[in-house]
């Protein structure tokens, strides 16, 4: 028998459609896709290595008569394709498969294949041809192949857009709810804000979240929770814009509210579910992390196991301390799991995509470009006039070890990438978010058997780090590969457009100047393993 997972409730509702004008239209696209369908090969296959594609080999595929049972959580897409190769395709390969019929939902689609009785997941795949076929690349060649989607609960993702972003085009694709932050308490009751205009035809669930960001909404939710006349009007403004916008659930994010209304608040959210779930409508909630004091913990307004009852799923806000997350989390989730009696299923993990700094005066978020330009900011050593031949010391300020920085490593406490400085205030530490570290995080989830992970940011900002291979390949199979970074690309990169480096692993690099006078560039590059940065100094060499 399954658990429930957190976003198993869900109410199918189609909008209605205007069919009268877009008939002919409808018709041309339609026959274009047929036409498409019959034209298309069952696999096309483009070799990426030095041996070429399918002009250097022969190639015979072959659809078999009965598709095998799909792994648990898994449902086929299209048939199982036995692949013969006479000849040579080497590298990394492109394969293009043709689907028995279109679909339209690009979420959790995966290429396996079928090892003996073992399904093997090969590469991640995307619709292509509308919807008449997907694509992927694979390491090597497989000897069968098929298309297959996740469908477990346990592997589903939400993510929260940001009010006025743009969402994410790849976590479109991987995503299973969005949470659009467009709505906030207000002191009377009702609802600040107004809903974003989302992309058409995502195949998302969309479950709005009111969120309270200021101090004087904390005020106004603090207010509601403690009215009865209050409630009653939040829980019917809620329910009206739920209504109205034909959302299929809704998120409640209120923060730290006043312990005093703990009651209160379940009450509120109980009688909120029941009025939601009575329209097939959902209910998610976010919650602070509970905190320990000795040998008790302190849940302040929040009764876990009322509010998990009550709620399809509790988003669990993360340790916001880097070196202290995994101690805290786990801690964390065995109170709620062993002593609150928590199904794991009805928690949710909540990601961040950010980088972090912390200092004498606290923790504050970084984009990746701001940590990598922390990282990369380089100066001489010595002021001074610089002549033809001399040579000069060029550190990179934050990260040169005799200066006090540890370089860029690896925090096996943190299980990220990270570099330590001497900064304002005394010393300062930045841990970066990649696709390195959120695969720990994403084993966390699995490894307490939660309902699902929640990315904080899935908007298109440039600043959010691209964590998104790693969530595919969590949502496709519910497990991740636990890699570090290679250690060698975590060295400063240095060169010059003249004269000659020595040295440079240990955060400074000796340039000797050349012979020539003029103006020259020194270039530091960091790296977090993924991503490059790199920044430029511009030195004159006199006469």
């Amino acid at each position: 028998m399954n658990e429930q997972g957190p976003f198993d409730r869900i109410l199918h509702q189609e909008p209605s459609r205007d069919r009268g004008n877009r008939f002919v239209v409808i018709a041309i696209v339609v026959l274009g896709l047929l036409l498409l369908i019959l034209v298309l090969p069952p696999i096309s296959i483009l070799s990426g290595g030095g041996g070429g594609g399918e002009g250097s080999a022969n190639i015979s595929v072959k659809a078999r008569k009965e598709m095998p049972a799909p792994p648990e959580g898994m449902e086929a897409v299209s048939p199982l394709y036995d692949i013969s190769v006479s000849g040579s395709i080497e590298g990394p390969t492109v394969i293009t498969l043709k689907l028995p019929s279109v679909i339209s939902d690009p979420r959790n689609l995966s290429l396996y294949t079928l090892e003996g009785n073992q399904w093997r997941r090969v590469g991640s795949a995307k619709l292509v041809f509308d919807g008449a076929g997907v694509q992927g690349e694979v390491s090597e060649l497989p000897k069968n192949i098929a298309v297959l989607r996740a469908t477990s609960a346990l592997n589903q993702l939400s993510g929260s857009l940001p009010a006025g972003s743009e969402l994410n085009p790849q976590a479109a694709e991987v995503l299973s709810v969005l949470n659009p932050v467009d709505f906030a308490p207000a002191s009377d009751g009702s609802l600040e804000g107004e809903a974003a205009t989302l992309p058409e035809n995502t195949g998302l669930d969309i479950y709005p979240t009111i969120r309270v960001s200021t101090a004087q909404q904390a005020e106004a939710a603090n207010a509601i929770i403690g009215s009865p006349d209050l409630r009653d009007e939040h829980m019917n403004a809620i329910l009206e814009m739920v209504e109205s916008g034909r959302y299929r659930g809704v998120d409640i994010d209120y923060g730290p509210l006043d312990a005093l209304h703990k009651d209160e608040f379940s009450e509120f959210v109980v009688a909120l579910a029941e009025q939601l779930h009575r329209r097939g409508i959902g209910l998610t909630l976010t919650a602070p992390l509970p905190v320990q004091q000795g040998t008790s913990w302190d849940s302040g307004a929040y009764d876990w196991l009322r509010l998990a009852q009550a709620a399809d799923a509790i988003k669990l806000l993360p340790e916001e301390d880097p070196s202290d997350y995994y101690k805290s989390m786990e801690q964390a989730l065995s109170f709620l799991i062993e002593q609150e009696k928590i199904l794991p299923a009805k928690l949710v993990l909540v990601l961040s995509p950010w980088a972090h700094e912390k200092g004498g005066e606290g923790i504050r978020r970084l984009s990746l470009l701001e940590a990598l330009t922390i990282a990369s900011t380089l100066k001489l050593k010595d002021e001074g006039e610089i002549r033809p031949g001399d040579s000069v010391t060029v550190i990179g300020e934050n990260i040169y070890k005799e200066d006090g920085a540890s370089g860029m490593g690896w925090d096996d406490e943190a299980s990220a990438v990270y570099f330590g400085y001497p900064g304002l205030g005394g010393a300062r530490t930045v841990w970066i978010e990649n696709s390195f570290s959120i695969a720990f995080r994403l084993n966390l989830a699995a490894r307490f058997h939660l309902g699902g992970v929640a990315v904080e940011d899935v908007s298109s900002d440039p600043g959010v780090n691209d964590i998104w291979p790693v969530l595919q390949e969590f949502a496709a199979t519910g497990k991740v590969s636990l890699v570090k970074p290679n250690g060698t690309l975590l060295l400063p990169y240095w060169e010059a457009d003249g004269g000659s480096l020595e040295g440079g692993d240990d955060g400074a690099v000796v340039w000797t100047a050349p012979e020539e006078p003029g103006a020259y560039q020194i270039t530091l590059v960091v790296s977090d393993g993924l991503a490059r940065l790199g920044q430029r100094l511009g030195l004159t060499v006199g006469e």
